[in-house]
């Protein structure tokens, strides 16, 4: 249990490059203020091109997967130092549950049949999906089940059509599943909880779909935004932060209404973003071409 613990947040962002011995790599790891001042690029050291980063919590380190996917799991400060090495099986937790996977005996690295739900003292819960689950865990193509960040809710994607939708199920297993999504689903993305675990939000399409969010216990679906590829919540969720048609970076409310724009892509290129509880916002974008040994910074 301490190690689903020690990887409570590991969820999350798409892959991002950094340092690759190269004059510059093609995509780099940057930090911003909600205000917008303060921008600048991290270079995480001691790893070469890494998968994968969230705010762990209390926003000071950020955690990822190394470049070798899916292989071990490094943890560094909000500058890019003090790297630290780790090999841990994929597990979510919060509060002292735990995910774990249900693995298809045919294909176990690929194929996922379901989850299981974890909490000292008390019988696992297991939860099969419709259809079998291809986790994607060093992109962020495919959806995977999170726990709400009470702990007491699992989100989880599966298909009964041809679309994943969003489903919701108590830890404690006193209910079924319910779903949260008609046809509304996810093509790509991953669904984000909000820090009160009432409500996620969720992107149709990483590549420029419409953001929306949804209530768990009033399962309607509200359109907050078009031509939207990623989203994050602010910590205290009255707003959120959301990467527009991969070129701009933007503060939202909770209507979807325009509060800042905070980043621009020059090249068109941010392709996920994280607001850490201490406030930062992490987002990676393509800088340029690393052949090439041309950057924009």
């Amino acid at each position: 249990m301490r190690l689903v613990l020690a990887v409570s947040f590991l969820i999350g962002l798409t892959f991002l490059t950094s340092g690759c011995g190269r004059p510059c790599s093609d995509f780099a790891l940057y930090l911003v203020r909600p205000d917008g001042t303060g921008k600048h690029r991290v270079k995480p050291a001691g790893s070469s091109e890494v998968f994968g980063a969230k705010w762990l919590p209390g926003g000071r380190r950020l955690v990822f997967d190394t470049y070798e996917c899916p292989g071990g799991l490094e943890t560094m400060g909000s500058d890019g130092s003090d790297v630290r090495h780790t090999h841990v099986a994929p597990a979510w937790a919060a509060r002292g549950t735990g995910l774990l996977w249900i693995p298809d005996p045919k294909f176990p690295l690929s194929q996922k049949l379901g989850f299981t739900v974890v909490r000292p003292g008390r019988p696992p819960l297991k939860i099969r999906f419709h259809r079998g689950l291809n986790p994607s865990f060093c992109t962020d193509s495919d959806p995977i089940p999170e726990l709400s960040p009470d702990g007491k809710l699992v989100l989880y994607p599966d298909k009964k059509d041809a679309t994943a939708d969003l489903y919701v199920v108590a830890v404690d297993g006193r209910s079924p599943p319910r779903r949260l999504t008609h046809g509304l689903g996810m093509n790509n993305g991953r669904p984000i909880w909000s820090p009160d675990s009432t409500t996620v939000a969720y992107t149709t399409d990483a590549d420029s779909g419409d953001a929306y969010v949804v209530n768990v216990r009033k399962p309607h679906p509200r359109l907050l935004a078009r031509d939207v590829t990623n989203i994050a919540w602010s910590p205290d969720g009255k707003e959120l932060v959301v990467s527009r048609r991969h070129r701009d970076l933007e503060i939202v409310d909770s209507h979807g209404a325009l509060i800042r724009t905070v980043a621009k892509s020059a090249l068109a290129q941010i392709f996920d973003v994280t607001w850490a509880p201490a406030g930062w916002i992490a987002y990676v974008e393509d800088i340029g071409d690393s052949n090439q040994g041309k950057c924009l910074d």
